[in-house]
């Protein structure tokens, strides 16, 4: 747009006032209200030169503004990013800790229905139990005769 001034006031001498108008008056009434300028932030009678260096000083700050919107925008989306990162992990693995806890509760709940109350030791033993163990004992709970069997492994 600067260009395009530029080349008008070049073309366009000052012997050519009318014309000159013209150009000032389009640029005035349309053309920086398209560029997002308030009728509050175009000065009155605005000569081709004064448009020129008002679209120069212009570009500077929209550029500025351009940038600080995206840097926000960038950090905007990062952030979510991270939180929705954040947030998936831990919901998985809040729900691995709860899948975990409750085949522990499973496993117990059949050892106490087959064996009877089990010692302290053996409580703990399936409360610190990784998920593979748990399962691998629970499988042998099903057929074992004895408690000592399900813990062959202790």
């Amino acid at each position: 747009m600067i260009a395009e001034v530029s080349r008008v006031r070049q073309h366009v001498g000052p012997e050519e006032e009318s014309l000159r108008h013209a150009f000032e008056a389009l640029l005035e009434g349309v053309v920086l209200p398209r560029l997002g300028m308030t009728t509050d932030e175009i000065p009155a009678r605005m000569s081709l030169e004064e448009v020129e260096t008002m679209l120069a000083e212009r570009i500077d700050e929209w550029n500025r503004k351009l940038a600080e919107e995206n840097l926000q925008k960038g950090r905007k989306e990062g952030l979510n990013e991270g939180l929705n990162k954040g947030l998936n992990k831990g919901l998985r693995k809040g729900r691995n800790e709860g899948r975990r806890e409750g085949e522990a509760l499973s496993l117990v709940r059949l050892l106490e229905k087959k064996f009877g109350l089990l010692p302290k030791e053996i409580q703990k033993r399936i409360t610190n139990a990784e998920r593979d163990l748990l399962l691998e004992w629970f499988d042998r709970a099903v057929t074992a005769e004895k408690l000592e069997s399900v813990f062959s492994d202790l």
